[in-house]
């Protein structure tokens, strides 16, 4: 798999976090219905992000928390 060559960004919104990672699996050429996938996953994490007052940013503990969720 090839990898990208830019700096890891912290703190990232996670709308902008998502669209960045849109954008990168469509230049690795997923397959629309991939790219759809991942879309509507990310969007409900930043839905669960919200309902739960946990932040607007990426974390471990937001992970866990959306796993646990969603017993995944």
């Amino acid at each position: 798999m090839e990898q990208a060559n830019f700096p890891i960004s912290r703190n990232l919104p996670l709308e902008r976090l998502v669209t960045d990672a849109l954008g990168e699996i469509e230049r690795l050429g997923y397959s629309r219905r991939s790219r759809n996938r991942y879309r509507a996953i990310w969007e409900h994490l930043i839905e669960f992000s919200d309902r739960r007052d946990l932040g607007d940013e990426f974390s471990g503990d937001l992970a866990v928390r959306f796993l646990e969720e969603y017993r995944v």
